[in-house]
């Protein structure tokens, strides 16, 4: 026979509560009752629905049959979210463990619960955060691609080379206009030599016969 030590579950920061086979509660601790907003004298010896959503409540006890079936320690709910209610008819969200457990002889189980209302409310503020970030992201993404669109086209203005059109002279990057030679010898380190292409040396030899 095994009979729970009441105040070594008050001093339990989450909420603990025994439910027999028949689904009513045996025992609470102060951590339950502050989940739920009720008294210990209000919850023992009523049935473990008042706790539940309207919309849950029935069928709930062949649930607990179904658990008697086969009494193990698992986690309720992990694959939806928990709601809880409340003595004011507000829904909590909340994680439930259940045990096997015996109080006073008799099988009952042993469901330990967190009120994750804060984690919940973190939990928000982090994915609210992160989507902020990500659009952030997005933006500063755009703007860099714009920004290498306009180096690009920086770029190019900067590699147009100014030639007079008359003594073909380039201006320098310091507003000095110099021969085209000197120009790309100093940008390159190239040197030129001078001859004459065969059209230009063509047009040299019919004005040299023509004198």
């Amino acid at each position: 026979m095994v009979t729970m030590d009441t105040k070594l579950a008050d001093a339990m920061p989450l909420g603990v509560m025994v439910v027999n086979q028949q689904g009513v509660i045996r025992l609470v601790n102060k951590a339950c009752c502050t989940i739920f907003k009720y008294t210990s004298e209000e919850l023992i010896g009523n049935p473990l629905e008042i706790l539940l959503p309207d919309m849950l409540r029935k069928g709930h006890s062949t649930l607990i049959a179904y658990y008697f079936q086969n009494p193990e320690s698992r986690l309720m709910g992990q694959d939806r979210a928990l709601n809880g209610q409340q003595k004011d008819g507000a829904l909590v969200p909340i994680e439930v463990g259940l045990n096997p457990y015996k109080l006073d002889g008799e099988d009952c189980v042993l469901a330990t619960i967190i009120d994750i209302t804060h984690r919940q409310s973190l939990e928000s503020k982090v994915l609210a955060y992160t989507k902020q970030l990500e659009e952030q992201h997005k933006l500063k993404d755009g703007l860099i691609e714009k920004l290498q669109v306009a180096l690009e086209e920086v770029k190019m203005l900067q590699e147009l080379i100014p030639v007079c059109s008359k003594c073909k002279k380039v201006k320098d990057s310091e507003g000095y206009w110099e021969a085209i030679e000197v120009y790309f010898r100093k940008q390159s380190g190239a040197n030129f030599t001078h001859g004459y292409c065969p059209e230009c040396f063509e047009a040299a030899m019919k004005e040299i016969e023509g004198k």
